[in-house]
């Protein structure tokens, strides 16, 4: 760093990318990184070099740590899924607040780019403190990428995401990842205390989280006749029990990355009183 500030050791991604954060110590109004690499055994090596300012620090955007969560269930230091909708909270995240309101959905919402695994994300909610995307489907599993906030000239410090082949959660009704979950009976009411599910009767909840799809998912793209179902099978139990399963994938008319489970319901399962009552997961 050409501001005097000490050299910073890369650590391998194993996907033939390199990541390290630096946080700058001394000002300057104009700075160069400089990127060496090289491999002796081979006699290879390097030398790629970038040259920029500092923003004041009261303008960079801050992913906080560990709140990089599942868009459902808001569920804490889990793994993801490729397809997923995922929220990020923070600070300083955007220029302003926004919702997307055409599709695909764009990459870039209120001045602010959510990228993941080196892969820009769809984005449907930004504001200073909160960014609603989706995660890029095609991502390596069972690993761990580098999310980054970039808003404008500056960039987030890197969190870590890990993503796993499937993370289902189911999503609440008021958004905040408990209570009532989103279950509706044939009808399109709300499955709860006060219309609980008719044995043998047909109910719907929607999730996110199933990983990849046949055919392939689309980033932020809506699905509206070619729906797409999970590669790997899906299981729901109420109450502790299995239920049937009569349909598991895309929900037409809405953005890929939104699952549509359709059960029936069974005689012991007419009561359903919360979204903690109902468990969805995918076998692996």
């Amino acid at each position: 760093f050409s501001n005097g500030d000490p050299p910073l050791r890369l650590i391998s991604l194993k996907d033939g990318t390199w990541a390290g954060t630096w946080t700058p110590e001394r000002n300057a109004a104009s700075v160069t990184v400089t990127a060496d690499a090289s491999q002796p055994d081979l006699s290879l090596k390097g030398r790629a070099q970038i040259t920029g300012s500092l923003a004041s620090g009261d303008t960079v955007p801050i992913v906080a740590a560990g709140a990089i969560l599942n868009g459902a269930s808001y569920a804490r230091q889990a793994p993801v899924a490729p397809g997923s909708f995922v929220t990020l909270f923070g600070s300083k995240l955007t220029q302003g607040t926004a919702q997307a309101t055409t599709t695909p959905l764009p990459t870039q919402l209120a001045g602010a780019n959510v990228i993941i695994g080196g892969r820009e994300a769809p984005i449907f909610f930004a504001s200073d403190g909160q960014v609603n995307a989706i995660v890029p489907y095609g991502l390596p599993v069972n690993t761990t990428h580098q999310v980054i906030v970039t808003k404008g000239a500056t960039v987030s410090t890197p969190q870590s995401l890990t993503l796993a082949a499937a993370a289902p959660g189911i999503f609440a009704r008021d958004g905040s990842g408990q209570g009532q979950g989103i279950v509706v009976d044939a009808a399109g009411k709300y499955v709860d205390a006060s219309n609980p599910a008719a044995a043998n009767s047909i109910i719907v909840l929607y999730a996110t989280g199933e990983g990849q799809t046949q055919p392939a998912g689309q980033d932020g793209r809506v699905i509206a006749t070619d729906l797409r179902k999970p590669v790997l099978p899906v299981a729901v139990n109420i109450g502790g029990v299995p239920v049937e399963v009569l349909y598991a994938g895309s929900a037409p008319g809405q953005v890929s990355g939104l699952m549509q489970v359709n059960v029936r319901s069974e005689e012991h399962t007419s009561e359903l009183q919360s979204h903690h009552d109902l468990v969805c997961r995918l076998l692996l």
